[in-house]
């Protein structure tokens, strides 16, 4: 059993006594349900969705309850209900009997009366009998009937002045509400321009090193641009070193080829000189003197032409 009450509600104080004894007739009793009481005021939200204060709430399980509806909130109409409920150890309030004056009075004329002696006697007292329990009934039952009324704009009265007291309260709250709504309102666009404040600076500073970010990206992609120069330049006059050694190489290998063709040259040259050296020494031998000056001449004259030529080529 739980009560949902709040401190500063005026049923919740009112009935505070009454759950506290109907607490303790529980312990006494040994019955399984326990007591227990929740203060709303310490919830900032309608939590259990309770509509008004106190309510009564029996849980049978998580969450699955029976609420107590009564229209009258007293020991005896709430120790029905518990009876009602089926909850073990629990009993209903005794009425102690109340015997009415006036029942008294007719019960003890009744009781002078003699029993009458003839026929039409007793008919006669049967329907004054009658006469006077109808009578009787009539009167009480219009008494029930004025009591009942009178019950009906009492509690009628009741629930007006607590409706008034319930309207009063939520209007309170209401209004407590919208107080703290627009505070909550105002506060919460507050921190709505700060959290936008640190977005933006927070964004300027993400852009400021993607900026810087891409500053190196682009020195980077510069700094091997000029390596790529660099390098094909310096590639370039590799190049031009080796086609210049290549060139120097072949000079030299053509230069080479040509001073062998001329040493071969001149030692064809030379061959041919000393053959014909040869042929001039064995023509003096044969031939005589006076013929000598005449043959000598030409063939002297051939080798100094010859070696002007190759002279010419160097």
């Amino acid at each position: 059993m739980i009560e949902f009450y709040h401190p500063d509600e005026v049923n919740s104080k009112k009935f505070r006594d009454l759950y506290e004894k109907i607490a303790d007739y529980g312990k006494q009793q040994k019955s399984p349900v326990k007591f227990e009481a929740i203060n709303m005021s310490k919830f900032t939200s309608n939590l259990f969705k309770v509509a008004a204060y106190p309510t009564f709430r029996l849980y049978t399980e998580p969450k699955k309850f029976v609420e107590f509806k009564e229209k009258e909130l007293t020991e005896k109409t709430f120790r029905k209900w518990m009876v009602d409920q089926a909850v073990e150890n629990f009993t209903e309030v005794e009425e102690k009997k109340v015997e009415k004056k006036e029942d008294k009075k007719e019960e003890k004329k009744e009781e002078k009366k003699l029993a009458p002696a003839s026929e039409k006697e007793r008919k006669k007292v049967a329907k004054e009998i009658l006469k006077t329990e109808i009578d009787v009934a009539d009167a009480k039952k219009a008494k029930d009937d004025k009591k009942i009324g009178a019950d009906i704009l009492e509690e009628e009265a009741k629930k007006a002045a607590k409706l008034k007291e319930d309207n009063a309260e939520k209007d309170k709250k209401a209004i407590e509400a919208e107080k703290r709504a627009a505070a909550e309102a105002s506060h919460d666009n507050k921190a709505e321009e700060e959290e936008k404040k640190e977005e933006k600076k927070d964004d300027k500073k993400a852009e400021k090193k993607d900026d810087k970010k891409e500053e190196k990206k682009e020195e980077k992609k510069d700094d091997k641009k000029e390596e790529k120069k660099d390098d094909k330049k310096a590639e370039k006059k590799d190049d031009k070193k080796e086609e210049k050694k290549a060139e120097k190489k072949d000079d030299k290998k053509e230069e080479k080829k040509a001073e062998k063709k001329d040493d071969k040259k001149e030692e064809k040259k030379s061959e041919k000189k000393d053959d014909k050296k040869d042929a001039k020494a064995a023509q003096t031998k044969s031939v005589p003197v006076k013929a000598a000056p005449v043959v000598a001449a030409p063939i002297a004259k051939a080798p100094v032409k010859a070696a002007a030529v190759v002279v010419a080529k160097k």
